[in-house]
């Protein structure tokens, strides 16, 4: 990033998503807090190891995770640049898949996932994960 002044680091967990966010004018990325119970917007606290501080990091294991990924995503200002990482579990059997994502808008409501999330914002791969 930016000419490798910034290094976005692996993540903490398999089963996560991770997203990483640049200013839309400085193309600088946004930098996560870990000095409360958790990162900032409910990330989980990435302090695993270094080069991780410009990571937001959420378990895609439960609802409750997917649904902080969700909100994180309906908070980023319009223009926001936005990388998304998955850091999968080499075993099959320990990963969540789009199909348990879409499932959640039986708790959230109609169109209300971070399956939808994606979708609407054209990631229409995602139906192949």
């Amino acid at each position: 990033m930016n000419g490798g002044a910034y290094y976005a680091g692996p993540g903490c967990a398999y089963n996560e998503i991770i997203f990483n966010v640049y200013d839309s004018v400085t193309f600088r990325p946004w930098l996560n807090n870990y000095s409360g119970p958790t990162g900032l917007y409910n990330s989980m606290k990435s302090t695993c190891g270094a080069g991780r501080q410009y990571n937001f990091e959420y378990p895609l294991g439960t609802s409750t995770g997917r649904k902080q990924a969700m909100d994180f995503l309906d908070m980023l200002p319009v223009g926001s640049f936005i990388e998304v990482r998955s850091n999968t579990n080499p075993a099959t059997a320990g990963n969540t898949y789009s199909a348990q994502w879409q499932a959640d808008t039986t708790l959230w409501g109609s169109g209300n996932s971070l399956y939808d999330r994606f979708h609407n914002a054209g990631v229409t791969v995602i139906d192949s994960f």
